[in-house]
């Protein structure tokens, strides 16, 4: 009977945690949403460029192909932070526009 209502109340516990994260989802409004998203492809494609200097100098394999495809990703993002950044009326997305751009031109080491 105990493991019963233990199970019970564990399922309980997930589905709360679970409706209120979709109901916590459901209040970004689209711009946070993409900065959200913009944001995970940053991080993303951060750490496969680490992830392939990691591999050149501990193997000595050619990972240039992983390199370039993660700076082809933080390029294209770039283009879509700048145009949400333009676009968005929301000081805080733009305040984290600015801090994406930053971030993705230090992993690209940009210059401009």
């Amino acid at each position: 009977m105990s493991k019963k209502l233990l199970v019970v109340v564990v399922l309980a516990a997930l589905s709360v945690v679970v409706g209120c994260n979709m109901i916590s989802s459901k209040k970004l409004s689209a711009d946070e949403q993409q900065i959200s998203d913009l944001e995970s492809r940053v991080e993303a494609a951060k750490s496969k460029i680490a992830s392939a200097s990691h591999a050149a100098g501990m193997t000595g394999m050619d990972a240039t192909a992983d390199a370039d495809a993660a700076m082809s990703d933080l390029e294209r993002t770039e283009t879509e932070i700048v145009a949400l950044r333009e676009r968005t009326h929301d000081a805080a997305v733009k305040s984290r526009c600015e801090r994406l751009m930053d971030e993705s031109r230090s992993a690209r080491g940009a210059r401009d």
